[in-house]
């Protein structure tokens, strides 16, 4: 759906309105959006992009969390080797 989408020229960039979150950003945040996630990361999404409150898709991914189990291990890791930095 997501290459449908951009092969009809939706933007992978384009922010929501309220957190100004980005879709890779919404992708990152639960393991399930994996594939999604991927398709984004394929298809050019900045992985260092940053939203309203300066968190990174790596951010949103590890906020799934709960503080005692890291969730989206796969996620953050993609994350990680298409290139975000730790310190984002």
């Amino acid at each position: 759906m997501v290459r449908l989408l951009v092969g009809h020229g939706a933007d992978i960039e384009k922010r929501d309105r309220i957190h100004e979150s980005s879709p890779l950003d919404l992708a990152s945040e639960e393991s399930e959006r994996l594939p999604c996630l991927i398709t984004l990361l394929d298809l050019g999404a900045d992985v260092n992009s940053r939203d309203k409150h300066g968190k990174t898709p790596l951010l949103h991914a590890l906020a799934s969390s709960d503080g005692l189990t890291v969730h989206n291990t796969e996620n953050i890791r993609l994350l990680l080797e298409r290139g975000t930095t730790a310190d984002s």
